[in-house]
């Protein structure tokens, strides 16, 4: 045979092999046209997959590998009679936030079919990843009623995840695959930072910081004449409060900036011991002025600190609660370290003087 025939005959096995294989996989994952139940092709290029309203979502439950061992939990969340407030049904207590669950009803809302499937056969519900879906979601709308579907595989050849609505396993829809990641967060990110304790600066009363051996309070006095800088004092195991040396008092003047929370890293007490937070721990008991209901009040709640990550933020949790949270503001990062022996020779006979007077 020819060498060149022989080639052109190489090459044309070859163009056949991957048309066979363009259209298999045509088949298995379809991405043009939509097609009806009744498989005649409508026009359509997408459509709306579920009914859901704008801020009609009353709730929500997805199944979700929060530690990647590949055994999936349900996570389930439902909204209050008032619609004010969302809670998480393993525990109550932890506060959610209510726009991120605006952001679901939204994703929800978006999830479009390119694709619907219908007559599929239990060997085909193998081929798209749906004998055992990956993901279960269900969910509650105030109009559309309660509507569920299971997402199986994801093809990367053209974006999409198969899918089909729960009770009706044998119509198969390809769905934008943009929707998926909403569902890949546990219920750390939902936590509503807003709904914990926190202070502004120029609040600040005093902080007390106890580690089961001594407990220090520091205190401010913010004089009549605004102008001048607040006047810090410093007590130890009760004693009476001794006057901080002004440079170290300016010192805490610039370290007590707002408090504030950098995340959320676990919600549950058996996580605990990983983060320093069981045991004797460092307390830190803050009193702020805050208005409530046009009227200044002191406000106190305190603290459980455990250990620091590679940048020397605390992890801490709030009293009352199950949260880990990483803290952000150098009143915490910075002063928790304060202690006598950061205080020069002349900084304490400055303290010592201000004592005397």
């Amino acid at each position: 045979m020819d060498k060149k025939l022989r080639n052109i005959l190489i090459l044309a096995g070859i163009l056949i092999l991957l048309c066979v294989g363009y259209a298999v996989v045509g088949l298995v994952f379809p991405e043009e046209e939509t097609e009806t139940t009744d498989g005649q092709d409508n026009g359509e290029t997408s459509r709306p997959l579920l009914t859901v309203t704008e801020d009609g979502l009353t709730a929500l439950s997805f199944t979700y590998d929060a530690d990647g061992d590949g055994a999936a939990e349900l996570w389930a969340y439902t909204r209050s009679a008032d619609g004010e407030t969302w809670s998480w049904a393993d525990d109550p207590a932890v506060p959610l936030s209510g726009s991120a669950f605006y952001g679901y009803s939204s994703t929800l809302a978006s999830i479009t079919s390119v694709k619907t499937i219908t007559d599929v056969s239990e060997a085909q519900l193998e081929e798209f990843g749906l004998k055992e879906p990956r993901k279960t979601i269900t969910f509650t709308d105030a109009v559309g009623g309660t509507q569920g579907f299971c997402v199986g595989a994801y093809n990367t050849y053209n974006g999409t995840y198969c899918a089909y609505k729960q009770g009706n396993p044998h119509t198969v829809y390809l769905l934008e695959g943009e929707f998926y990641p909403e569902f890949e967060r546990g219920v750390t990110s939902l936590v509503s930072f807003d709904d914990l304790p926190s202070f502004a600066a120029e609040a600040l009363v005093s902080l007390t910081l106890a580690d089961g051996t001594r407990t220090v309070t520091v205190t401010r006095s913010t004089p009549q004449d605004t102008a001048s800088p607040a006047v810090w004092y410093r007590s130890v195991d009760g004693a009476a409060p001794v006057a901080i040396a002004s440079d170290l008092g300016g010192s805490l003047e610039l370290l007590t900036g707002d408090m504030d929370y950098l995340t959320c890293y676990s919600v549950k007490a058996e996580d605990f011991s990983e983060y320093g937070l069981d045991g004797d721990t460092l307390r830190m008991t803050v009193i702020y002025k805050k208005t409530v209901e046009g009227e200044e009040r002191e406000v106190t709640f305190t603290l459980t600190l455990g250990s620091t990550d590679k940048y020397g933020y605390y992890y801490a949790r709030p009293d009352g609660t199950t949260l880990t949270m990483l803290l952000g503001g150098s009143v915490f990062h910075k002063v928790m370290t304060y202690d006598d022996g950061q205080i020069s020779a002349g900084d304490a006979a400055e303290t010592d003087t201000a004592a005397g007077d």
